[in-house]
């Protein structure tokens, strides 16, 4: 009998070794939390199963599935402490299964998201456009149990679930966009890695790996933007629900800036240095690339486009600026911040022209972009020619 994508992920994960397990609810949170991720991976669910009909319906049959796993994979030097997500090709599949594809986060990555935008929110002086900051704690108190107004409290879920999103996306469209073909060898399977990388990634060359990074976050933001712009949420966020248009953005600007300043502090556990042979790109080259990306495409209408852009990016500012006051969440941040910027500045010379290229292009065969492309290009013949 040919497994479901379900089944599939729990072969793989059983093949993987017996530590590695689904998680299960309350993830290691208090229960309102626990209660928000069990939200959230339903919808996250949801998601992949209308984009497995979406490509379905271009021609790309590709089975997907998410979990919450309870335990990273080991097989890396990075000595991370288990904070990470995943795109996975299932190397497993019988001769009569088409191969299925995982996103999965494990409980550690999802878990100290929501805990980053608690201690955030815990802080008086920080984001005090958001309900009663004063009734928070003081900078001089280091450790609190979490947001004592319930407004702050319910927003700090509320850009955790957010934060999430955006890295679902971003996994997600590593599959669909072709990465994981783009880096499979013969006999390995292919794996992708928010945080650490796999051993099937050592030999892949570190400048097209930051590429497929680059991709991936802006077909992800691409896509948020659109649901943001339509009103659409995966998990009900009441300041989406209630804020204008650009205040939504400045709210994403959050949560995306934040992901990326959390991958990079849980990645310095291996080394402090951002180097050349580092396989994801700076945060700082990924904050500008998506600043820039909205400036060109967040609408049709150009004068738009550049107001939802400055708003996403006082959204960013609010995060580095939050971050170098937190000492607690980010030790040392100001000091590791600076880090590698100069070498950042020189690799988007080419890194840029190298993503447009395969923006325009595709990655390889089982793009979606490109397979979408071919699909539509006898009808504009046939269209061209009437």
């Amino acid at each position: 009998m040919t497994a479901t994508a379900s089944e599939a992920c729990a072969r793989y994960l059983s093949k993987r070794g017996s530590v590695r397990r689904i998680a299960q609810a309350p993830f290691g949170l208090h229960r309102g939390l626990g209660e928000s991720l069990s939200a959230f991976r339903d919808g996250a669910a949801s998601f992949l199963d209308s984009m497995e009909r979406q490509l379905q319906a271009i021609g790309l049959p590709r089975p997907l599935h998410f979990d919450i796993i309870e335990s990273a994979f080991d097989d890396d030097s990075s000595g991370n402490a288990g904070q990470d997500a995943y795109a996975v090709a299932d190397p497993y599949a019988e001769e009569s299964e088409t191969p299925a594809s995982f996103v999965l986060f494990t409980a550690a990555f999802a878990r100290d998201i929501f805990l980053a935008w608690d201690a955030l929110l815990t802080r008086t002086e920080l984001f005090r456009d958001v309900g009663n900051p004063d009734m928070e704690q003081p900078a001089a108190v280091l450790v609190a149990p979490g947001p004592a107004d319930p407004i702050r409290a319910a927003y700090a879920r509320d850009q955790a679930l957010l934060t999430l999103e955006f890295a679902l996306y971003h996994e997600f469209y590593h599959v669909a966009s072709g990465h994981l073909e783009a880096i499979k060898q013969a006999g390995l399977e292919a794996r992708l890695h928010a945080v650490t990388r796999s051993p099937e990634q050592v030999n892949l060359d570190a400048r097209r790996y930051k590429v497929l990074e680059l991709d991936a976050d802006m077909m992800a933001l691409r896509h948020l933007t659109t649901d943001v712009l339509a009103g659409r949420q995966l998990v009900s966020h009441g300041a989406l629900e209630t804020s204008s248009e650009g205040e939504r953005f400045r709210h994403l600007g959050r949560s995306v800036t934040l992901l990326f300043r959390l991958i990079e502090l849980w990645r310095r556990n291996e080394h402090i240095q951002y180097t050349a042979a580092d396989f994801h790109p700076h945060p700082d080259v990924r904050d500008a690339t998506l600043h820039a990306y909205l400036q060109l495409n967040a609408d049709t209408d150009e004068a738009r486009s550049l107001e939802l852009a400055q708003a996403y990016a006082r959204g960013q500012e609010d995060i580095i600026e939050a971050l170098e006051a937190m000492n607690t969440l980010a030790p040392n941040f100001g000091i590791v911040e600076g880090l590698g910027q100069d070498l950042a500045a020189r690799e988007t010379e080419w890194l840029i022209p190298e993503l447009n290229r395969i923006r325009k292009e595709g990655v390889c065969a089982q793009d979606f972009r490109r397979v979408a492309a071919r699909r539509r290009q006898p009808q504009a013949d046939e269209q061209a020619g009437s």
